[in-house]
């Protein structure tokens, strides 16, 4: 589909945006302690900010090579983050499913919508990438990684690499960056400034300089729907649904590539 018709395309989804964003909570301060970061939170979030950064700037010089062992290492290691953050949390009297919404009483109602901002989103989304494959190629805009899910001859390969792709990543990556270093970014740094920062850092961990625009639009989408929603559910659930239409849509319509 050429980049003038998702340009048409995204005018009602822009529009949605609006509609959508209409319910947008007021920025406010948590009453109970609990359900609030502290100075070592922020202290742990820049920590954990310089190392991705570091990780980036060593993927750029020396980009890594996907495997299926790589694939297994960094579930392991976004898991030892996940796990260590929400103990941190813990062990200091902080309540994740406070901090987090993860108690989401309206999900009957806001599911839908979140879902459908997603349907909106798309054709932004995909505005952006033709004017990458414009100027890249369609081979150098393919995240290395999916093109490993493509040529990849194991069905063990491609079940591993779509099952993070569609359950463990949307759900460590949502608790890491929406939910600790966006939490803590937007009580310290305000609500637009912790949006933009921690966008483009998801944006950027993805080491694949292509992707980094469409990347960013997603990210600040996702946090738009957990500001909307007040819980990271849904940006949990909207990135699995993500995911989940791109490998589908890489193994059906890219396996030349």
């Amino acid at each position: 589909m050429s980049i003038a018709i998702w340009a048409v395309l995204a005018i009602p989804g822009l529009a949605y945006w609006v509609y959508y964003l209409r319910g947008l909570p007021r920025p406010a301060l948590p009453t109970e302690k609990s359900a609030t970061f502290g100075s070592g939170d922020m202290v742990a979030a820049i920590l954990l900010g310089l190392l991705f950064a570091w990780n980036i700037f060593a993927g750029t010089q020396k980009p890594p090579t996907i495997t299926r062992d790589m694939i297994i290492q960094s579930c392991v290691i976004y898991s030892l983050f996940v796990v260590m953050l929400l103990s941190m949390l813990i062990v200091r009297n902080r309540n994740p499913v406070l901090l987090f919404g993860l108690k989401w009483p309206a999900w009957k109602s806001e599911l839908p919508l979140a879902a459908l901002a997603l349907v909106a989103l798309y054709p932004l989304l995909s505005v952006i990438q033709s004017g990458v494959l414009a100027v890249v190629g369609e081979k150098d805009a393919t995240q290395d990684i999916l093109l490993f899910l493509i040529r990849t001859n194991t069905v063990e390969d491609k079940l591993l690499l779509s099952l993070m792709a569609v359950v463990f990543s949307p759900i460590s990556e949502e608790i890491i960056f929406r939910g600790f270093l966006y939490g803590v970014a937007r009580q310290y740094g305000g609500r637009w400034a912790a949006m933009t920062v921690t966008a483009a850092l998801f944006a950027a961990i993805h080491i694949h300089f292509p992707s980094m625009p469409s990347l960013f639009a997603f990210a600040v989408g996702l946090t738009l729907i957990y500001e909307r929603t007040r819980s990271l559910w849904a940006p949990i659930i909207v990135h699995m649904l993500f995911n989940a239409t791109t490998v589908a849509y890489v193994l059906i319509a890219k396996p030349q590539l």
